[in-house]
């Protein structure tokens, strides 16, 4: 199965069994499971197996009507052979089945009012000691979306759990812990200013502030931390080593930018898209300038001294360039 959450993680090849579970106001649950070998290759907005369902339980729970509800799951759920669900509903003869589901939706909600909440879960086998679940409910009644996880997930720049989501307006979010070395360790934190950050690193920004200072210890920013924010500003702070590939990707709102010392690569595509990007000042201890770290930043001017790598990748990618005295 392939779940659209709202969420992005990463993990390694292994066996995923996973339900859409329906609960009820009169405490009566329609669950529909299935399984299947997975291969995620994070970050990404999707967990693989098959078949797999394109709807988040946001977007069920969101939908104007149970029909409404229904079609985006008959349309929304597919096998490895891009078969919808309806495809098979008519040949299904499992009591567990896709029909056995869509026939219990049919004949006991009447309603979305019915609903007390939808959940889509996911538990990964066949790792040892490194088993997960995680599971993602939408709350009707109070518009509420929340996500729980335990276990240890794959490490990300050395966090194991490390977890990133979109933009969710109204998200509670449950983490577990870790231990390594010996310690106990808290997964992911959301700081007061919209940071998902966890060992200093930042896995997603999701703040609506136009101006915003990363946090003190930061020591990373994640791939697509920024994507889809509507920043105009972002102040970097001394001691961030690693800003990822992808990390501001798509900021069209972005508008000036500094790179601390304590960085010495620009990594692809970091800069993606960022097409109201005027201006980025470089110093002298970046080393790697990747080729498309600017792509699409149309009126930008590189600030930096004479002779260094952000010189050199000005002058051959025909971009302006400011000298600092």
């Amino acid at each position: 199965m392939k779940i659209r959450t709202d969420f992005v993680t990463n993990s390694s090849s292994s066996s995923f069994v996973l339900t859409i579970c329906i609960s009820l106001k009169d405490g009566e649950e329609i669950s529909f499971d299935a399984e299947g070998a997975s291969s995620i290759d994070g970050p990404s907005d999707y967990f693989y197996s098959k078949p797999y369902l394109v709807a988040s339980p946001r977007q069920l729970g969101m939908c104007k009507d149970v029909s409404e509800m229904m079609a985006l799951l008959e349309n929304g759920v597919f096998d490895g052979s891009r078969r919808a669900l309806k495809d098979f509903i008519e040949d299904d003869s499992d009591e567990y089945g896709p029909q056995h589901f869509m026939s219990e939706i049919r004949e006991k909600i009447a309603s979305m009012e019915d609903i007390e909440s939808i959940a889509i879960s996911a538990e990964e086998e066949g790792l040892g000691s490194n088993e997960f679940s995680q599971s993602y409910v939408y709350d009707l009644e109070s518009g509420e979306y929340s996500a729980h996880f335990i276990g240890m997930l794959y490490p990300v720049f050395g966090i194991e759990g490390g977890v990133g989501f979109d933009d969710l307006d109204k998200c509670r979010i449950y983490t577990s812990s870790y231990v390594k070395g010996g310690k106990k360790h808290k997964t992911v934190s959301v700081s007061e200013d919209g940071f998902l950050c966890g060992n200093g690193v930042i896995l997603r920004y999701i703040g609506r502030r136009r101006s915003v200072t990363l946090p003190s210890d930061c020591v990373a920013i994640g791939p697509y931390a920024f994507l889809g924010s509507r920043v105009r500003d972002v102040s970097l702070n001394e001691g961030l080593r690693v800003i990822s590939d992808r990390a501001f990707y798509g900021c069209d709102t972005l508008e000036s930018i500094v790179i601390p010392r304590t960085v010495t690569q620009i990594q692809p595509s970091t800069f993606y898209g960022c097409t109201s990007l005027k201006s980025v000042e470089i110093h002298e201890g970046v080393r790697v300038i990747h080729d498309n770290a600017f792509e699409g930043c149309e009126n930008l001017t590189i600030r930096t001294k004479r002779r260094t790598c952000a010189d050199e990748f000005a002058y051959e990618h025909k971009i302006r360039v400011e000298y600092e005295d």
